[in-house]
């Protein structure tokens, strides 16, 4: 058995967490390098990023699947919950960007930050 056979396994349950925190690191880099052109590319792909975790999160299975020793749990629950999350970050940053807009406020910060802080509530969901 090589290691990546025994670790991809192992984080399976973990991918919408880790697609939202290489996701967000790549936005990161491209809003810094774009500067304030990159809101709009940024907002876009928040949103993709949301999406692509939603779909993972409702393609696992939906037993309760453990892993990292128990610390990391995956049920039913969990999906619903997860999906819930997703949903509402995605609407809000669909919803806040008419307003920034108008106020001319548009920043590529706001959606790093909507998308840092799902990030966070699906560790905790």
């Amino acid at each position: 058995m090589t290691v990546a056979q025994s670790v991809l396994p192992a984080l399976w349950p973990a991918l919408p967490e880790l697609i939202l925190g290489v996701g967000v690191l790549v936005l990161i880099l491209y809003g810094s390098f774009r500067g304030e052109r990159s809101a709009e590319g940024v907002n876009v792909g928040a949103l993709l990023l949301l999406i692509l975790a939603l779909f993972v999160v409702m393609s696992q299975p939906g037993t309760k699947v453990t892993t990292l020793n128990g610390s990391f749990i995956v049920d039913g629950f969990s999906k619903v919950m997860k999906a819930l999350i997703l949903l509402g970050s995605a609407a809000s940053i669909l919803l806040s960007r008419d307003y920034f807009q108008r106020e001319r406020i548009d920043r590529f910060e706001f959606p790093i930050l909507i998308v840092l802080c799902t990030l966070g509530m699906l560790v905790m969901a």
